[in-house]
């Protein structure tokens, strides 16, 4: 009985973390454009069409539309169904390896780490009430001592004197940091770190050699850093 139920949540677990992921972006691109509430359907950012409930089926609706808009065929990012497949395949892993609570809970702190990405990808900025629920998501995986609060304290206080004179990072990104290690420790924040510059480097490579935002980068080197640690390879 306890496989037949290990099982079912391996196979519906998934689709709900899908689901959630293609919601996450969906709020997150509109709160980029303060139409959270204004907007009651999803529509083409081109051609401004409303959706059908086919196209907003989460991977479904963009296969169907071979990766383009139903109504004026522009070019769909393949970003969306991506982040949804990761997110999917990385929950059925966790599901079948890990408890339920730590498998949701890792799911639910990417989620929020999504969003923050989404909108600094857009604004170069993120609300500090993001940051907070990331904060709030990383306690359900870790709890620090008390010795490590007042070390994360004064690396904290540090690190923004040392931005406020030399701004290497952009805003919330140190923040984000911090929480990695509140949530999974030193050695798995430096990690994350690393894999998220690297894929940063062969980002820029590919575009204009401008400041781009880094927690996009972090969000992708943290999707990455969880694969990596199923499969038990770092």
């Amino acid at each position: 009985m306890l496989f037949i139920m290990s099982l079912f949540l391996s196979l519906v677990s998934p689709l709900y973390a899908i689901v959630f992921t293609s919601t996450v972006m969906c709020l997150a691109d509109r709160l980029t454009t303060s139409s959270i509430i204004d907007t009651p359907r999803s529509v083409c950012d081109h051609c401004r069409r409303q959706l059908t409930w086919w196209q907003l089926v989460p991977i479904f609706g963009w296969l169907c539309q071979r990766g383009r808009c139903h109504f004026c065929h522009v070019a769909i990012s393949a970003r969306y169904v991506l982040y949804e497949i990761s997110i999917g395949i990385l929950t059925t892993c966790l599901s079948l390896r890990t408890s339920f609570h730590l498998t949701w809970a890792t799911i639910c702190f990417l989620l929020v780490l999504l969003a923050l990405a989404e909108i600094d990808r857009i604004m170069t900025s993120v609300p500090t009430v993001l940051n907070v629920i990331l904060l709030l998501a990383a306690l359900t995986l870790r709890q620090p001592p008390l010795r490590e609060w007042g070390c994360l304290f004064v690396v904290f206080i540090l690190g923004q004197l040392v931005l406020h004179y030399h701004p290497v990072l952009g805003n919330g990104d140190l923040d984000i940091m911090i929480i990695f290690v509140i949530a999974w420790g030193w050695l798995a924040m430096t990690q994350i770190v690393l894999i998220s510059c690297v894929l940063a480097l062969l980002r820029q490579r590919h575009s204009q050699p401008l400041q781009q935002p880094f927690i996009p980068d972090l969000w992708r080197g943290c999707l990455t850093f969880c694969f990596l640690h199923v499969f038990t390879l770092i």
